[in-house]
């Protein structure tokens, strides 16, 4: 139940208390005794009753009068169950047992009110305390209870012991995600999901209505942010807090408290997402505790929407932080760009690429490829909270061979059923027909496909990302540091490492694995060597590549790429006989590495950022 039960006595005392009345001397007192409870959460309010002094407990009577919501009354539909008419239900059984709601006079545990026999109740001469339970039904302010006993039932003294209780019902109304507003500010609003998009590293109001009688004075709201990685629920605690705590922690500061003319009570609260929040959905639930024991919740309710949470490049303190404005613009918000290709005689042409990183299907295929409930697992979910973890797993669910998204062809023959590479005009058809197929990947792609795809994910996330080409980029197949072309005796080619283009991109992020070594990081979508077990490559810092320092996550590898080295020709008959023929040194790699440029659709050559 969705509600918090608080109580007072009709009477000055809260503690236990012994009525006398003029009907009784000094050693015939009756006595009903009524202990102050607090409802938890899994429990309905537990009410001790005593029936002592002179009262013969197989003759006593018990009058009871409330405001009964018969369960039997419950009428059951589409939307599920409507209340009777009442604000309470009084049971013999606590909330967790199984319970008749049929009235205990016809075997069940509901109590209507009414006269009993005391006996009816469960009391006898050697049982005299019996817990009731008073179950909330519907919000209300001072409900009265009321209990009287006749302690010798058709004897001459009557109803002479009296316990009046006044309580409220306070629920959990509802959850107001102020979506307009937060998802503005968190420059999330182009995104296409109901769901409510948030960055973490800043703070997002929301507006929780309760019935009457909240008080903030009595009563503290605290959330809990569930994130739903790999199908289990790990817990976030948001805790109440007065000022503002550390950007790094999640905390829910109550701003003010308002009046509805319905009576209502909205509490207007700010959140905070920490700076180290994981990427992905979460669920939340609202907990209602006393102002001085949160362990005590006594009311409480679960929000079915989602909250999914990305990276801010808007944010300082995110390590995806881009300060210039132009600059976000372009390699974040950019839904459109330029890609340039290169045929094996050094013309150049360029693809229109459409990004569509804020589209439904972007949004999905993201969200299944950070979490176990897609098709691969990123690890932990500490990898989740890190741009390196991201961009590094991402790159390798875009190709098929993991069972990712898009399936690579270089040669013929392609099936006719299938879009041939350069066919493909954005990640938005590649993304509908992997998410519309279960997870089946689309074919076909190349390099330049997979490297619009990829920064369709990584912006999609929060990434900072640009696609580039690399003029004559050299594929170090067996990590020799050389060259190495291999001709038939009639100068046909067997096989080569040097490509007449290669596209990937790059990612904008912090390296706290790295230090020195912040800005663009290479990233590649397109299978080439296994990386750690796994076709995917980088994010490697692009001043590691310039500098020729190595280390994580494959440098050396994209080095190779960009870099002149020294040659081998071979000459053999396609066995393993061959014949080195020529050496040199290359001066043709990494020809021109270019990108689209800021706020235009010329290109911009970035090699002096590779080498």
């Amino acid at each position: 139940m969705l509600y918090c039960l608080k109580y007072r006595a009709q009477n000055k005392a809260r503690e236990n208390r012994v009525r006398s009345d003029h009907m009784c001397d000094t050693r015939q007192i009756w006595v009903l005794v009524t202990a102050p409870f607090a409802r938890s959460l899994n429990d309905y309010a537990p009410w001790p009753v005593l029936l002592s002094g002179y009262a013969n407990p197989t003759q006593a009577l018990v009058s009871i009068a409330y405001s009964a919501s018969d369960p039997a009354g419950v009428p059951v539909g589409t939307n599920g169950y409507t209340p009777a008419s009442g604000y309470f239900r009084l049971w013999r059984t606590q909330a967790p047992q199984a319970r008749n709601g049929a009235s205990i006079l016809s075997g069940g545990d509901y109590i209507p009110l009414g006269t009993y026999a005391a006996t009816s109740l469960g009391f006898s001469v050697s049982t005299r305390l019996v817990d009731l339970f008073i179950e909330p039904v519907t919000p209300g302010t001072n409900q009265t209870l009321l209990v009287e006993v006749d302690p010798d039932g058709s004897g001459p003294k009557g109803f002479v012991c009296v316990d009046k209780w006044q309580s409220t019902v306070i629920r959990i109304e509802d959850l107001d995600w102020l979506a307009a507003t937060n998802e503005a500010m968190h420059h999330t609003d182009l995104y296409q999901t109901n769901a409510l998009l948030l960055r973490r590293c800043d703070k997002f109001k929301v507006d929780v209505r309760l019935s009457a009688g909240y008080s903030s004075d009595e009563h503290k709201l605290w959330f809990e942010a569930f994130d739903t990685f790999d199908g289990s629920l790990k817990t976030s605690k948001v805790p109440a807090v007065t000022s503002d705590l550390s950007p790094g922690e999640w905390y829910a500061k109550l701003l003010t408290v308002s009046n509805s003319a319905d009576g209502t009570r909205t509490a207007h609260i700010e959140i905070n997402i920490p700076t180290n929040a994981a990427i992905g959905e979460y669920r939340w639930r609202l907990n209602l505790s006393p102002k001085d024991a949160d362990g005590n919740v006594i009311a409480q309710k679960w929000f079915q929407d989602y909250v999914i949470v990305l990276f801010n490049p808007w944010a300082p303190s995110d390590e995806v932080y881009m300060a210039d404005d132009s600059h976000r613009n372009e390699y974040v918000l950019g839904m459109n760009g330029v890609i340039r290709l290169y045929d094996s005689y050094g013309t150049c042409s360029t693809m229109r690429w459409r990004y569509a990183q804020f589209s439904a299907d972007a949004l999905h295929a993201l969200l299944c490829e950070i979490s176990a409930s897609g098709h691969g697992f990123i690890g932990n979910r500490s990898d989740r909270s890190s741009a390196t973890g991201i961009s590094r797993h991402l790159g390798a669910r875009c190709d098929a061979i993991d069972g990712g998204i898009l399936a690579g062809k270089w040669q013929p023959p392609y099936t006719a059923a299938h879009k041939l590479p350069w066919e493909w005009a954005g990640s938005d058809e590649i993304l509908r027909i992997y998410n519309s197929s279960g997870g089946q990947s689309a074919r076909y792609g190349q390099c330049w496909v997979y490297a619009g795809l990829l920064t369709t994910l990584l912006r999609s996330a929060g990434i900072p990302a640009r696609p580039l080409t690399n003029h004559t980029s050299h594929h170090d197949k067996n990590g020799n540091g050389i060259d190495d072309t291999y001709y038939y005796p009639d100068g046909t080619v067997y096989d080569y490492e040097t490509w007449s283009f290669h596209a990937w991109c790059d990612a904008w992020m912090r390296r706290s694995d790295r230090p020195g070594h912040d800005g663009w990081q290479a990233v590649d979508g397109t299978p080439q060597e296994p990386s750690n077990g796994t076709y995917r490559m980088g994010p490697a810092p692009l001043s590691a590549i310039r500098s020729n320092a190595g280390g994580l996550y494959d440098v050396d590898f994209v080095y190779s790429e960009v870099q002149n080295r020294p040659f081998n020709r071979w000459v053999g008959d396609g066995t393993s006989a061959w014949t080195l023929t020529d050496t040199g040194t290359t001066t043709w790699i990494g020809a021109e590495i270019v990108t689209k440029s800021v706020a235009s659709d010329s290109f911009q050559d970035i090699r002096s950022e590779y080498k």
